[in-house]
């Protein structure tokens, strides 16, 4: 039977007793949790579970809303991703060296294992690059780190992105940031990527600049 995937995650304060009312919460919305993910980091408190459901059982705005309840009553953060149909959907987040991003959208999304879904860039000069590829191209500047950092959760949020793909971004990402989205951000180094044709032919090597 088709089932429904969903991806929820709390941080907060640790305090005893959150698995217990979170997995209890799941169980009364008829969900089946598929995997769950915690830890305490300087009495921060972070939780990821994988969740599914059956069709009938199946009610996103019931989910979002009792999941939004428990958070509120946990004092905690909290996201529901919900999973659309088809590929893994990606966000690259660059600067303004072109030559990682041109490579990944040089590739389909089959070669990829993901569906790219939009660039959001630090500073203006990838846009063209962007929009070439038929991606939108969304510019945040990282000069107030903590604002940029909500701005780029909520376009993420927007589009509804499953992985994240550093493609030579320049810019540091907090810790705050980087546990809302752990296990799913892939630095990217440029000596990763395949020379170039023009390149294999000479035999020089790729620039890692």
């Amino acid at each position: 039977m088709p089932r429904e995937f969903a991806t929820i995650t709390f941080i907060g304060r640790d305090q005893a007793g959150v698995i217990a009312r979170v997995t209890q919460l799941l169980f009364q919305l008829g969900a089946n949790i598929e995997a769950l993910e915690e830890q305490v980091t300087r009495g921060q408190f972070s939780m990821t579970l994988q969740a599914s459901w059956t069709r009938p059982q199946f009610d996103r705005a019931v989910i979002l809303r009792r999941v939004r309840e428990e958070g509120r009553a946990l004092t905690m953060e909290t996201r529901v991703h919900f999973s659309p149909p088809g590929p893994p959907r990606l966000a690259i987040l660059v600067t303004r060296e072109a030559h990682v991003l041109e490579g990944l959208l040089a590739k389909s999304p089959r070669a990829l294992g993901a569906k790219p879904v939009v660039v959001i860039g630090s500073r203006p000069a990838l846009e063209p690059l962007a929009k070439k590829a038929g991606l939108p191209f969304v510019l945040i500047s990282f000069n107030d780190r903590a604002k940029a950092e909500e701005k780029t959760l909520a376009v993420l949020d927007h589009y509804e992105v499953n992985f994240i793909i550093l493609a030579r971004f320049m810019k540091i990402l907090s810790p705050s940031f980087v546990w809302r989205w752990k296990n799913k951000i892939i630095n990217i180094h440029p000596s990763l990527l395949p020379r170039s044709p023009a390149r294999m032919r000479t035999g020089r090597p790729t620039s890692a600049a």
